[in-house]
């Protein structure tokens, strides 16, 4: 978790913004296609194309995490708490998103 956190915080801006870049470019091409919900390869691929981008908000809670210091009841500091419950909801969602789409998987043609 050290090695995770050191970095996290050393992580330089211009390449998480190439990265952003990156991850909005491969979402525009997985929802330009009309057939999502009809080609299960397709719905995969829009699948994981949606995981970077919840893999960069969870970059940023920790770097939000990681920045706040200061006195114990001060305001910002005491948002650390609601990131840490936002945390693993996030980390939940694409797992909730497939199970929400069980029906519409199961009727994809392979």
């Amino acid at each position: 978790m050290k090695n995770l956190k050191k970095y996290i915080q050393n992580l330089r801006f211009k390449t998480f913004f190439l990265f952003y870049v990156i991850c909005m470019i491969n979402m525009m091409f997985a929802n330009s296609s009309k057939h999502i919900f009809k080609d299960g390869y397709h719905f995969f691929y829009f699948f994981f194309s949606i995981l970077p981008i919840y893999m960069l908000i969870l970059v940023l809670l920790f770097r939000g995490i990681y920045s706040l210091e200061g006195p114990p009841r001060s305001p910002f500091f005491l948002m650390k708490y609601s990131f840490y419950f936002m945390i693993p909801i996030i980390s939940s969602a694409p797992f909730l998103y497939l199970w929400a789409m069980r029906d519409v998987i199961s009727h994809l043609k392979w």
